[in-house]
């Protein structure tokens, strides 16, 4: 397997941890404030040096690296640069929102079509 092959798979694997981890956040915690940022971290380290543990995934081996790189050692490290790798897209992921957000804020209609459509959802008489 050639450098670009790896460096290509690395980041298709960092984006997956990514957006696992944001698909559990999401569903855990919608509202970002009940549980600590260090857990979603700490969920990072477990999905990406878990799964290269798991899958005796090696990048320094596909590599040519030799010595303690070829065993165990070279999955745990596979893993942490694949946590940073998830780490780098989920602050871009999470820059490319705010300026979208930015660019594009929505409207007064819309939020007042939302409002509308809350309060016809609600039952008529709630009291009876």
């Amino acid at each position: 397997m050639g450098t670009g092959e790896v460096v290509a798979l690395a980041a298709a694997l960092s984006l997956s941890i990514t957006k696992a981890i944001d698909t559990v956040r999401n569903a855990v915690d919608p509202t970002g404030v009940m549980v600590p940022k260090v857990v979603w971290n700490v969920l990072a380290i477990v999905l990406a040096v878990g799964g290269c543990l798991i899958w005796s995934v090696n990048a320094f081996e596909a590599l040519g690296a030799s010595g303690e790189l070829q065993s165990t050692a070279g999955e745990v490290l596979t893993g942490f640069t694949l946590m940073g790798g998830a780490g780098l897209f989920h602050e871009l992921m999470d820059l490319f929102s705010s300026k979208a957000k930015e660019a594009y804020p929505p409207s007064v209609e819309l939020l007042e079509e939302e409002v509308v459509e809350e309060v016809a959802r609600r039952p008529k008489n709630p009291g009876r």
